[in-house]
């Protein structure tokens, strides 16, 4: 038998997912009925359609594509600088 100590989190610092899932909810849009603080990065990651959710989803996600930088008259550089 083992045991688990859980501590309250603290509303005052959020992590990259846990941030992701309270965002929505507060925005209206919930992604689950799991509370933020229990669900982990890869949790998100299968909350996608066509994968097998560790955490259910209200609405099964959808990948858009991923972030690139595209050069413009206003962005000359994809080059990382510092801001």
């Amino acid at each position: 038998m083992a045991l688990v100590q859980v501590t309250p989190f603290s509303s005052e610092r959020y992590f990259c997912s846990q941030l992701v899932v309270a965002a929505y909810d507060y925005a209206g849009l919930p992604l689950t009925k799991t509370p933020a603080e229990w669900v982990a990065p890869g949790d998100l990651l299968h909350m996608r359609a066509d994968d097998i959710p560790s955490v259910i989803p209200i609405y099964p996600l959808q990948c858009v594509g991923h972030l690139r930088c595209e050069t413009s008259l206003w962005q000359l550089s994809c080059a990382l600088v510092d801001i």
